[in-house]
């Protein structure tokens, strides 16, 4: 005849409430693992922490603690607001975003030499500080003696290129005779934290809009590789207004996105997909897209940002 046995203890439950995880505090937690050891040896029991069983009871108590933190930890990483690491990476994922790697900085120098020299992509450069630089894409010096070349660097981080810089070859090739960058280069970045890559995440909801700033803002922060930053306002109203600590002015009737890092081609496609249609732009830079919904001949649009 098999025994029936009721087992019970007096350490409080954990308990999953519409307001999330609730666990003991350890102080409870040990409190109960001193009333279970006083139910089993008898109500005299002595319930100092040095008894045996008190060495017991705190020992038991740490280890019910520590796997009640862990599951506070589990929980809490559901939460877009708290999650991090592989937790973040899994939630980015449903909304087909993945985390940026760290990024080298990025030059664009001025080979000069022989006219006709092939200059390979992966050819070599050295800043004055000892940093390498790599060749992005293959490029040919022309009539005039020099090429420019965009390099990057092999150290990934916001490394600085100061203009003049760069100005050593690494490894000789024949007919290239010098190098130097004429402007500072774009510096890299680290690999994106957990702040940032939330903030894009919250920034890519906005992509299931269109004609609103934050649609457009989203889409380039979640479409354009290797954006920093990108800022989007507008001027609703008929007469020129100056926006920001600069005072940049702003035209009537339009909107202004300024985009720091990132591919004209990718910057405008993104903006051209999201902006209201009829309305003036502002900036500095400009690329055509075409509208390859349609049959060619393609329809073309000119878009309009600031780089910054």
């Amino acid at each position: 005849m098999s025994e029936n046995k009721s087992f019970s203890t007096a350490v409080p439950a954990v308990r999953i409430t519409d307001s999330g995880l609730n666990v003991p505090d350890e102080a409870d937690i040990l409190s109960g693992r001193l009333n279970d050891f006083s139910g089993a040896l008898g109500g005299a029991m002595s319930t100092s922490l040095s008894s045996p069983q008190g060495q017991l009871a705190s020992s038991e108590s740490a280890i019910i603690a520590d796997k009640n933190d862990q599951l506070l930890y589990i929980v809490n990483q559901v939460n877009p607001d708290f999650s991090s690491g592989r937790f973040q990476d899994a939630i980015g994922k449903i909304y087909f975003l993945e985390r940026r790697g760290a990024t080298g900085t990025t030059v664009t120098a001025t080979c000069t030499g022989l006219v006709g020299t092939l200059i390979p992509a992966g050819s070599m450069a050295q800043d004055e500080a000892g940093y390498k630089y790599v060749s992005l894409s293959d490029a040919t010096i022309g009539a005039s003696g020099q090429v420019d070349v965009v390099f990057l660097n092999l150290s990934t981080g916001p490394v600085g290129c100061p203009a003049g810089t760069l100005n050593k070859i690494y490894k000789a090739i024949p007919g290239w005779s010098g190098v130097t960058n004429a402007s500072a280069g774009v510096p890299g970045s680290d690999e994106e934290t957990r702040a940032d890559f939330e903030n894009r995440r919250r920034n890519s909801v906005a992509r299931n809009a269109r004609n609103i700033l934050e649609a457009i803002r989203g889409e380039i922060l979640s479409t354009v590789e290797n954006v920093v930053d990108v800022y989007v306002t507008h001027n609703p109203k008929k007469t020129e207004q100056k926006a920001g600590v600069s005072q940049y002015p702003l035209t009537p009737g339009s909107f202004y996105v300024g985009v720091y890092g990132g591919s004209p081609a990718d910057i405008a496609a993104a903006i051209w997909r999201k902006a209201p249609p009829g309305i003036d732009m502002n900036g500095d830079t400009t690329f055509t897209v075409a509208d390859k919904e349609y049959d060619p001949p393609y329809p073309e649009y000119v878009i309009t940002w600031q780089t910054l």
